[in-house]
C-alpha cells in the first residue's frame, strides 16, 4: 500500500526523536477507509505522498508524492515543524 513506507518511517523518527507520532494510513485495505471519497478529494498529495498534522488539526506539511527518503524526509520536516536544530539523527 502506499502508505506503509511512512508508517514505517513515522515509527523510525518518533522513536529517535523522542516525539509521539500516529500514523495512520487512509484508503482501501487500510486500517481508515474513504467510503465516500471525501479523503481522496481534499487531502491534496497523491496515495503515496504524506500529511504531517499537529495535533490541533492544521496540516504542518506535506509530501505530494512518494520519495525514496521517507524517514530523512519525515525528520526533516519535523525538526522545522518544531523549530529544532537537529537534536536526533536519522541515516540518510
Amino acid at each position: 500500500m502506499g502508505g506503509d513506507a511512512w508508517v514505517t518511517a513515522a515509527e523510525e523518527v518518533g522513536a529517535e526523536s523522542g516525539v509521539e507520532i500516529t500514523a495512520v494510513a487512509i484508503g482501501p485495505g487500510c486500517v481508515v477507509t474513504d467510503l465516500l471519497f471525501e479523503w481522496q478529494s481534499r487531502r491534496e498529495i497523491d496515495d503515496d505522498g504524506c500529511l504531517l498534522v499537529r495535533p490541533d488539526g492544521y496540516i504542518a506539511w506535506r509530501q505530494k508524492a512518494n520519495s525514496s527518503y521517507h524517514s530523512s524526509n519525515l525528520a526533516d520536516a519535523l525538526r522545522q515543524v518544531l523549530g529544532k536544530q537537529p537534536a536526533f539523527n536519522l541515516p540518510q
